[in-house]
């Protein structure tokens, strides 16, 4: 699934789940890295990367842009939301902070649907004030 399609299905649950919620795609050049999306709700805030996996002999390749993993993994370091959404044709994989890895050996335990990634975005690590 392109990333377009997989931004407009997350933008329409997000809206359904939380109106009142900010959601934005970025697309930066000056920025190298800096993932896909950024959400904001009262009590929540992230930033989420969209990939298509690719398959390789006996696991899946994440095709990240030089600085994306990094980007990512230190956002996570500093305590921040960071969120890897991907896609295998029309299967949806959603991967958390320490779970974000350039490559996969097994997928089993990461299949959701837009809806259901929305909610647990929503569900995990409130902003601290």
């Amino acid at each position: 699934m392109k990333e377009t399609k997989m931004w407009k299905e997350l933008k329409k649950a997000f809206k359904e789940v939380v109106p009142y919620g900010l959601i934005e795609r970025i697309e930066s050049s000056i920025t190298p890295g800096i993932p896909d999306i950024h959400y904001r709700t009262a009590q929540h805030e992230g930033w989420v990367e969209l990939k298509q996996l690719k398959r390789r002999r006996d696991h899946w390749v994440v095709p990240f842009r030089p600085g994306q993993f990094a980007w990512l993994n230190k956002y996570y370091i500093l305590n921040g939301v960071s969120v890897l959404v991907a896609t295998i044709d029309t299967d949806w994989y959603f991967f958390m902070d320490d779970q974000i890895k350039e490559r996969y050996y097994t997928l089993r335990d990461y299949v959701s649907c837009p809806m259901t990634i929305i909610r647990t975005l929503l569900a995990i690590r409130p902003i601290k004030v």
